[in-house]
């Protein structure tokens, strides 16, 4: 006992004072809960209290409670309640110890419920007989400990707030509070009744309608229960919240305008002039500590009650985003036709002009010559062939002989035509280098133009937005204590859901993509599968969407050559969140590190680029001005991609310079080919397209032209023939055989990526 004690303190001393403060705000409401009566008789709010407690808070509790059962005037046999609340305390601070107990509410509920249950049969039932009040009793505390447990275990950020279920949970238990001050009169003014409206009227300054009345039903239940006036409670409370919720806007008088309207017609159902008097008192008592709250009070409750987490589902929204998308795509396009436009005219105005070469040796070194006339005039095309042959042999660091018999000033004339020639050849690479980067600028806008208006696209066709589902998104993830800040969750043609979620990452953030797919599945009534997490600095974005039919069973074989400890192919496979296995193959141009490198740049852009979202030809075409832009050295790389729609079996496969990829489709094998360009190459680049419809045991083999040099019949045959194994086993086998029929002296860098269609479980 005394270990345990130290336990309890030690956190206490470990953040005081406000450790203090904490703890002595749970004594008292132990106290205060362990007061609240229904049924005349029945206090089982002083054990749910106890029992819906976190570990550090549960010995504060159990002093309040207790201490209130021994003060309650209503408490009738709190013998009993004292011997439940013990054991409650007990089997609660043993279980804390293991996180599935600790972590889930469910447990809290279930140890409450069983406790007084069992307390109750033994006791109440031997006495009064009444088994429905006793399972009432058991419910009541069961149903509140997860209420309490919710709430004390709310993790969140404030620029985020409670999720609906959190504020429920906040607001059942501040109702609690309220019943367990109702028995608290000073001259007929209940105090309860007054924290009851300053909630109300709290829930519906911060949380409009829905929280006003959800507050007023909560409270209205209660009081029901407690024996109060149906009809006058519902116009007190629950109108009340409605209609206070309702002039929001009017700020806070508009709010306590809305509670008085109610309550005009509330005490037409009350005959006791003193009963009016006191419920007016008890309106005017909370309206004014309602109007008096600090604005730090109010800051807080503010966070508490407004779910600042949205889940999108504005159809309105959805067309604004992509008449936006849609007009910057065009202005982009406009932008990257405008450069264009500009570079060719200034190419035309300040390309360098060999004419000004030849006036500028003239201006320079020929003047005051006795053979000016003669050399410019009577035989200038001499001169100019003369001077296009000393630029000749000057690249080659050779004067020209013939010439200098003929000119007075050679040295003078040869250092003038070296000077402006080599001049000329500067401002000439200089303007082509120039250029070059103007048309990557303008393929760079061009590609940013195609990924908005990809985006548009998607949003156009992704079908209507799942509200409900988005919301139940949001709900399951902030109970696992990851921060969603945005969802939108949307059906297609097809009826499946996908969602995306913008997480905002905090130090404890754990996202473990199990626990993800298990949690959303049961909430949305779907089957999920793993979802695609892409990290960006202090925030996350989940893609997920539902189970396919197909699963491809995914393996590569890799030899890099000569052994190299870098190979200079590439891949990657993932999911990208909208039920596609998308399948990349990139190889270098070369082998070693340099072809590793473009390769691998190649593939991470890609990658980074479709996972975004954005489709496979404007990632191509950003990827290719990146390559262009990346060295003034030829930089190359191939691309090769597959995309497997995994519940339709629908498969594109898009080519760029690579080599083939063989599709075994009920057991025949088909060659897809590719004639155009590897990346990095020119400016306009684009993917040889094929679509093919796969279903179960098919399979895709894609390569490097490493594994074809010596043809693709054996390939073929080896494809055809395989029937029992495993994709790692088919990729390796290639792979080695590969590299054993290399017959022409010569070693390439091998990969083989190999994807068996398998029907999913």
């Amino acid at each position: 006992m005394k270990q345990a004690v130290l336990t309890f303190l030690k956190p206490i001393t470990n953040r005081f004072p406000l450790g203090i403060v904490y703890h002595l705000g749970v004594f008292v409401m132990g106290f205060i809960m362990s007061g609240a009566s229904v049924f005349n008789s029945v206090t089982p709010f002083g054990c749910a209290f106890v029992g819906g407690m976190p570990k550090l808070y549960i010995l504060p509790a159990a002093l309040g409670a207790m201490t209130g059962y021994l003060f309650s005037a209503k408490t009738h046999g709190f013998f009993t309640y004292l011997a439940a609340l013990f054991a409650i305390a007990a089997i609660r601070f043993i279980l804390s110890g293991f996180l599935k107990f600790d972590k889930n509410p469910f447990w809290a509920s279930v140890t409450t419920f069983t406790v007084l249950l069992f307390v109750m049969l033994a006791v109440k039932f031997n006495t009064d007989g009444n088994l429905i009040l006793v399972l009432a009793e058991a419910l009541l505390g069961g149903t509140a400990s997860y209420f309490i447990n919710t709430a004390f275990k709310i993790k969140t950020d404030i620029n985020i707030g409670l999720m609906p279920n959190q504020t429920v949970a906040v607001l059942f238990t501040l109702s609690l509070v309220v019943l367990g001050l109702m028995p608290i009169n000073i001259y007929g003014v209940s105090i309860g009744k007054i924290a009851a409206f300053i909630v109300i009227l709290s829930a519906a300054r911060y949380g409009g309608i829905s929280l006003g009345t959800v507050s007023g039903v909560l409270i209205c239940f209660l009081c029901v229960l407690f024996g109060e006036n149906i009809k006058a409670d519902f116009l007190f409370f629950v109108a009340g919240g409605l209609f206070a919720g309702f002039f929001k806007n009017l700020g806070k008088l508009g709010n306590i305008m809305g509670v008085l309207i109610c309550a005009v017609f509330a005490v037409c159902n009350i005959k006791d002039y003193n009963e009016i008097a006191a419920r007016l008192v008890e309106i005017i008592i909370a309206s004014g500590i309602f109007l008096l709250l600090p604005k730090k009070i109010n800051g807080y409750i503010n966070f508490l009650l407004l779910n600042k987490a949205k889940a999108n589902n504005g159809e309105e929204i959805k067309g604004a985003i992509v008449m936006k998308l849609e007009f910057a795509s065009g202005a982009l396009r406009n932008v990257s036709n405008t450069i264009d436009e500009v570079s060719k005219e200034l190419s035309r105005i300040n390309s360098p002009d060999f004419e000004q070469v030849l006036k500028c040796v003239e201006n320079s070194s020929c003047i005051g010559c006795s053979l000016r006339i003669h050399c410019w005039e009577t035989e200038k095309s001499e001169t100019v062939e003369n001077i296009l042959s000393i630029a000749r042999d000057i690249k080659n660091n050779e004067k020209e002989q013939n010439f200098k018999a003929k000119c007075l000033r050679y040295d003078i004339f040869y250092s003038s035509v070296k000077k402006h020639y080599l001049n000329y050849l500067s401002r000439l690479c200089a303007e082509q280098r120039i250029d070059e980067i103007r048309n990557i600028i303008s393929d760079q806008f061009d590609g940013i133009a195609d990924m908005l208006y990809d985006l548009s696209y998607e949003f156009k066709t992704d079908g209507c937005m799942d509200y409900t589902a988005a919301n139940d998104i949001i709900a399951t993830l902030r109970n696992m204590d990851i921060n969603a800040e945005e969802c939108i969750a949307y059906s297609n043609s097809l009826n499946r859901l996908s969602a995306d979620i913008k997480v905002k990452l905090l130090k404890d953030t754990s996202l473990n993509k199990l626990e993800i797919m298990k949690n959303l599945s049961v909430a949305c009534n779907r089957e999920f599968d793993a979802p695609l997490i892409n990290k960006n600095n202090k925030e996350a974005f989940i893609s997920i969407s539902e189970k396919p039919n197909i699963y491809p069973e995914i393996a590569v074989a890799q030899y890099s050559a000569n052994d190299n400890a870098m190979c200079g192919d590439s891949y990657d496979y993932f999911l990208d969140g909208k039920g596609r296995m998308i399948m990349l193959l990139s190889d270098g141009m070369g082998n070693g590190g340099r072809a590793a490198v473009d390769s691998a740049m190649m593939t991470g852009l890609l990658s980074r680029l479709i996972k975004s979202g954005f489709g496979f030809d404007c990632s191509l075409k950003i990827a290719n001005s990146s390559m262009l832009f990346k060295s003034s050295d030829e930089s190359l790389a191939t691309v090769d991609i597959t995309a497997i729609d995994l519940f339709s079996g629908k498969t594109t496969l898009l080519k760029a310079g690579a080599a083939p990829t063989i599709v075994r489709r009920k057991g025949r094998c088909a060659k897809a080919q590719s004639t155009s360009l590897a990346a990095g190459i020119i400016r306009e680049i684009g993917f040889d397209k094929a679509e093919i419809t796969l279903s179960k045991n098919d399979c895709i083999v894609m390569m490097s032209d490493g594994v074809n040099n010596e043809g693709t019949d054996w390939i073929v045959n080896e494809i055809e023939n395989f029937e029992i194994g495993s994709a790692k086993e088919l990729a390796e086998r290639i792979a080695l055989m590969a590299k054993r029929r290399r017959s022409d002296g010569h070693t390439d860098d091998i990969t083989v990526m190999v994807a068996l269609l398998n029907k999913n479980q």
